[in-house]
């Protein structure tokens, strides 16, 4: 057993270093197209129409040439829009004309993508006049359009004549000619944008590198089997890492046909539209994969082979609900937006239990101390997927590279794990998903865990708030009417648990805010509950 382990790492490792991710975008989309042939199916949306290698690349550099006009080679140019294959026009237009792509969250206010722009100098955002009026985002582009010039895709559309497709055309046949080299200069040019929340609340642009993306898709290609008979089934919308990365760019360079669909929170929907194109590969959170398994049909995910979650802790109910109800296995993964993202996933080869999985090849880890933590850190990484840096609105002209006590170069990823000998990490908690409860860590998704033990089908969030007397305490928020504390108290002492874990209120709410990407809106959570706060604590949540 031990042979054959080292072997498969061997084999997993050779596989990674041996693949060509220093190139750009554009030439491995152009290599796979030589690889799959320019007839094989590589895209789909819910208009059904597939699309092909040779459609996707002669119809990307097209646009490319009227998206370019009025902007110069590597500015970045803002996207707003959901999954579809016309997005993936756009950006493969944008990639063939050297332009970065910057991801825009369509929920988030104008404030927020102002602010979004600022950081990453976007003058410029392409959207769809289909996509803004199916989404009601009229007052959101009028708000943008005061400061950015919007350029239409179906305007762009109508701009195409004869000479464009002979121009777009002829600049394929050379790209084509050009990408049959090896490596790639360019490979550390930025080839995206996306955003995450600063530490003062202010959204920062992550520059990722065309390498940073080929390199995660390469790790994954390492670790997991898929070809090009599976099918990835990508609700996740694109402004996310998982959504860009994992769920779509993977499948492009790799032959594997892509399914978009605009929203993973049509819980009835997705199960059926699974169902429909026959997929086999799944991604999701918790969230999402709970709530199709609430409305789905046992036989919906037949052809499903992988199921795979992240961003948040995926409770053993719904694994128990997916393993009886589909007789399928979740694989859950540890990422991060700046790791392009997949830092760590089980997968059939390498699953254990109450692990996020083991490392991807190629990263390296170190775990800086923590105090009052006796067994792991926090977890920095170093690899070939780690991002450029970051754009911030206060140096919007400087990409600020990754750096953290573990030394220039490494990322700090906030989270507290501990990583055993065959490198598979086990979370002990987040710096922001833990309390300091008097001299003593508290993890808050272990009362989250016990709390949905308690009451399976209401959806619980557990906060850290000041006390005078201890430094934090735990508030848990729920939207299960009947949840009370002395019943919490008289689990958690059946358990066993320290005392000092338990929530010292309990409030409940109808429903938990979310974010897009299914994860709570924590901000807008204690917003809502602060008026039922004692006294002592109103003005902290």
């Amino acid at each position: 057993k031990v042979v054959g382990q080292q072997l498969a790492d061997l084999m997993t490792e050779l596989m990674f270093r041996t693949a060509n991710y220093r190139r750009t975008l554009a030439g491995a989309l152009l290599e796979a197209r030589r690889v799959h042939g320019g007839r094989h199916e590589i895209a789909e949306d819910i208009d059904r129409r597939p699309v092909t290698y040779a459609r996707l690349l002669s119809r990307g550099w097209t646009l490319g040439g009227l998206m370019a006009r009025g902007t110069r080679r590597g500015e970045v140019i803002g996207v707003l829009m959901p999954g579809s294959v016309a997005t993936l026009y756009a950006l493969v237009g944008l990639h063939a004309r050297g332009r970065v792509p910057a991801m825009l969250d369509y929920t988030e206010n104008a404030t927020a993508l102002r602010a979004a722009c600022t950081a990453a100098r976007i003058g410029c955002v392409v959207t769809s006049r289909t996509f803004i009026a199916a989404a009601r985002l009229g007052k959101l582009i009028d708000a943008l359009q005061e400061h950015y010039r919007i350029v239409y895709l179906e305007d762009l559309r109508d701009r195409v004549g004869p000479l464009n497709r002979l121009a777009g055309h002829a600049r394929l046949l050379a790209a084509r000619l050009v990408s049959r080299r090896g490596e790639d200069a360019r490979a550390d040019d930025p080839a995206a944008v996306l955003f995450v929340n600063g530490a003062d609340g202010k959204p920062r642009g992550v520059v990722l590198s065309h390498a940073n993306l080929l390199a995660n898709a390469a790790q994954a290609a390492a670790r997991v089997d898929f070809g090009a008979q599976d099918v990835i089934f990508n609700a996740l919308p694109l402004y996310t890492a998982i959504g860009l990365t994992t769920g779509t760019l993977l499948g492009l360079v790799s032959g594997v046909k892509v399914f978009l669909y605009p929203s993973a929170l049509h819980f009835r929907i997705v199960p059926e539209m699974a169902y429909a194109v026959n997929a086999t590969i799944l991604f999701g959170t918790n969230t999402f994969l709970a709530g199709y398994a609430r409305y789905a049909h046992p036989y919906d995910f037949f052809s499903v082979r992988y199921v795979f979650a992240g961003g948040e802790p995926v409770r053993a109910y719904t694994r128990q609900r997916w393993a009886e109800r589909f007789g399928l296995r979740i694989f859950e993964g540890f990422g991060a937006t700046e790791a392009a993202p997949l830092i760590s996933t089980n997968t059939p080869m390498d699953d254990r239990a109450g692990t996020l999985g083991r490392l991807m090849p190629g990263i390296e880890h170190r775990l800086i101390p923590v105090p009052g933590i006796s067994v792991g850190g926090r977890l920095a990484i170093r690899g070939p997927n780690l991002m450029l840096g970051y754009l911030t609105s206060e140096r919007p002209d400087e990409i600020l590279p990754p750096a953290c006590e573990a030394g220039p170069g490494w990322f700090d990823t906030g989270e507290l794990m501990a990583v055993d000998g065959e490198d598979y990490l086990r979370r002990i908690g987040e710096r922001r998903h833990m309390a300091r409860v008097g001299a003593r860590w508290v993890s808050l998704e272990e009362v989250e865990a016990l709390a949905a033990e308690l009451w399976p089908d209401g959806a619980h969030h557990a906060l850290a708030l000041p006390d005078f007397r201890q430094g934090e305490c735990v508030v848990l928020v729920t939207t299960w009417a009947d949840a009370s504390l002395e019943a919490y108290l008289a689990r958690a002492r059946a358990k066993t648990r320290d005392p000092s874990s338990d929530p010292v209120h309990i409030i409940t709410l109808d429903m938990l805010p979310r974010l897009a990407d299914g994860t709570i809106d924590e901000g807008e959570v204690c917003r809502r509950i602060e008026s039922r706060l004692p006294a002592l604590m109103q003005g902290y949540a």
